[in-house]
């Protein structure tokens, strides 16, 4: 039986049920589709570009910021990429090696796929190409399998070029901060050194990266103010070398300042200005050493001066050889900065330069009067350039690394050579110390030219004062004697008959006074002979003429002479010989031998020798007398000069310098050969005429 009653509250109780469940249903609906609505607006609208893919790498939706970061047109969007683009099948994007963080992602991993130029030259894609970064996300269901795939991109071209700017800044600025020729150092506010550009390693002695971290006080010299003092004007500062040489340099410091101000560190652009320095300190020694130069006039003061401006200005020793006028070499000074060195001066001091060594620096600067540079002494040819195997040890000693010879010219003569040599130290000989050499040379051998031009000069004062003296005694006395003579015989012919002298008598004095008047015509000759020779102006009359009759004519004229003063001539003629010559003048040249070996002879026997020698004859005379001191040999051809200063010894000292240059005009010599105390050989060499007998 059924209860119509419950049956009838039941029907409305499940209509009631059902309303409420609609409506329920229908508030659901409208959440769901509110709910749906906000994450369609919230995909829509991200900002950042949102790509829906199924497993199968297809793209299920795209968002607003997708479309504008790829700028793509919406009939492509719809008809292909929503359609049949596969982003596993993309060859673009397995070529830029993505396809990878996909397969990571449909694994259940979440993939960040870094920056990838994507290229606008694809047909689907418009405008520039573009750096693109992207986040893959796996959505999973409730069974943690994969459904579909979240990919977020960012667009991070603008951030990207913005770094390649800096990086291509920063290369850019690396390039020339590493080329630049400065030294630039910089420093942050601790003063720890942060940037040192190779300029500045170099000028340090240190390797690249070395001083990176290390304070700055490193390379501060000891006294130099510490930190650092930006300003406008660079100032002198003083750095140390890694060797511990201090580095004298212009620095210029600047402040570095971010864009908000705040100092992140300080720069300091270096210029070494040791050269400078000493370029302008060397131009106030060079003129400097031309006033202390030109202070003396003594030779010896000169040359002691100049080796003192030179040590230690220029070099550790300075050496000055000077040319004799025979053609020797003398070490005239040798100053040293080292007093360690003194026994090794006084071995130096020995050596003397020679051309039998012309591999030996100062004699190459001196004999071919050039300047010498040599920055490195090597060791080993130290043998090559000594002068001897005692001189290369004695280089050693002294510690010689670098040498500089410069030959002392004055009015193109070279008078000797100044050497200067740098031992133990750090620096070497360059061509701007050449320079200086050369120039303070330059000035020592004016100064050196000048004092000898003051001494020859006072030495010529003298000489002319003695000649004067000798010219006024050679011709008071024969007209003394001329004057006693004529006053005797006078006297004589005035008295009556045979109060008078003897005829024989007043012809002896009347000869007396004819010898004494040819010695005072002598006299006068030689003198006149002399200006003559020194103004070009003595003539000769050249003819054919025999050696034997020269020599004979003028024994027989000297024979009475000889023969008066008790000393026996004799002469012997090997081989006779014809020459093209003016016979007086060569008469006057053995005339004048015959007297010298007559006055200088001792009263000895005097011998006359000719013969030839190949096609030169030469006649000699030889005395026994005292002889000539080396030394004298060549002074004794001068004029004014005589090989004993007495005045026991008669004449003007002109007859030896006459015949030489007697002898020189007829492309002859005239040569002695002596030693003290076994007399001397004075030997006239005339060229033998070509045909004569």
């Amino acid at each position: 039986m059924h209860d119509d009653a419950g049956h009838g509250r039941t029907v409305p109780q499940l209509e009631q049920l059902n309303e409420l469940l609609e409506a329920k249903v229908k508030s659901q609906g409208q959440l769901l589709a509110e709910t749906q609505e906000r994450l369609r607006t919230l995909f829509e609208n991200a900002p950042l570009s949102i790509q829906l893919i199924d497993v199968s790498g297809r793209t299920l939706q795209v968002n607003a910021a997708w479309r504008a970061l790829w700028r793509i047109p919406p009939d492509v969007v719809e008809n292909f990429i929503l359609r049949d683009y596969n982003v596993l099948t993309d060859p673009q994007l397995e070529k830029q090696g993505i396809l990878p963080y996909f397969h990571r992602a449909l694994r259940g991993e979440n993939s960040r796929i870094p920056a990838i130029r994507y290229d606008a030259a694809e047909p689907q894609l418009a405008g520039r190409a573009r750096w693109v970064e992207g986040n893959l996300y796996p959505v999973k269901d409730a069974a943690g399998e994969v459904r579909q795939l979240v990919l977020i991109h960012e667009d991070v071209t603008e951030r990207r070029e913005a770094q390649e700017l800096i990086l291509r800044k920063s290369a850019e600025f690396e390039a020339v901060y590493q080329h630049l020729p400065e030294p630039v150092i910089m420093t942050s506010p601790e003063r720890i050194i942060v940037l040192v550009n190779p300029a500045a390693n170099a000028l340090f002695g240190y390797a690249p990266g070395e001083l990176i971290g290390r304070p700055v006080s490193i390379l501060e010299a000891e006294g130099t103010e510490p930190g650092h003092a930006p300003g406008a004007a660079a100032r002198e500062v003083s750095y140390r070398h890694r060797g511990g040489e201090r580095i004298l340099t212009s620095t210029l410091s600047s402040v570095a300042r971010s864009a908000d101000g705040e100092v992140f560190g300080y720069v300091a652009i270096v210029r070494d200005i040791r050269e400078q320095r000493r370029e302008e300190e060397m131009r106030r020694f060079i003129s400097n050493a031309g006033d202390v130069l030109a202070s003396s006039l003594d030779p010896r003061e000169t040359l002691s001066a100049l080796a003192r401006l030179a040590v230690p200005t220029l070099g550790d020793w300075c050496l000055i050889d000077l040319l004799e006028d025979d053609g020797s070499v003398r070490r005239a000074e040798v100053v040293i900065a080292d007093p360690r060195h003194e026994p090794v001066k006084a071995k130096v001091t020995r050596f003397a330069i020679s051309r039998d060594r012309p591999e030996n620096p100062p004699a190459r600067a001196l004999f071919e009067a050039r300047p010498l540079l040599i920055p490195v002494l090597e060791r080993e040819k130290i043998g090559q350039m000594a002068l001897s195997d005692e001189h290369a040890q004695v280089i050693l000693e002294a510690e010689v690394h670098s040498m500089i010879c410069v030959p002392l010219v004055a009015r193109g003569r070279v008078l000797g050579v100044l050497s200067l040599l740098l031992a133990a130290s750090r620096r070497s000989y360059t061509e701007r110390d050449l320079s200086y050499a050369k120039q303070l040379a330059g000035k020592a051998a004016q100064a050196v030219e000048n004092s000898r031009l003051y001494e020859r000069a006072t030495e010529a004062i003298s000489a002319r004062d003695e000649f004067l003296s000798i010219c006024s005694h050679e011709l008071k006395t024969p007209l003394t004697s001329l004057k006693l003579q004529l006053e005797l015989a006078g006297r004589s012919l005035q008295k009556p008959g045979s109060a008078g002298l003897p005829s024989e008598a007043l012809t002896n004095r009347l000869g007396v006074a004819a010898r004494q008047l040819r010695r005072v015509e002598r006299l006068i000759d030689d003198m006149l002979d002399v200006s003559r020779i020194a103004t070009g102006m003595l003539t000769m009359d050249m003819a054919p003429l025999s050696v034997r009759e020269l020599v004979t004519e003028t024994v027989h004229q000297a024979s009475e002479l000889f023969q008066s003063a008790g000393v026996a001539l004799t002469v012997e003629v090997s081989e006779d010989a014809w020459v093209h010559g003016d016979r007086a003048r060569l008469a006057q040249v053995l005339d004048n031998l015959l007297a010298n070996a007559l006055k200088y002879g001792e009263g000895k026997p005097v011998r006359i020798d000719v013969g030839r020698r190949g096609d030169r004859v030469e006649v000699s005379v030889s005395d026994q007398g005292p002889g000539i001191a080396p030394r004298d040999q060549q002074r004794i051809f001068q004029r004014f000069e005589r090989a004993v200063a007495s005045r026991s010894i008669t004449g003007l000292g002109l007859g030896l310098h006459i015949s030489r240059q007697i002898a020189e005009r007829h492309d002859g010599t005239l040569d002695v050969e002596s030693e003290l105390g076994a007399g001397a050989r004075f030997t006239l060499r005339l060229p033998v005429e070509v045909g004569g007998s």
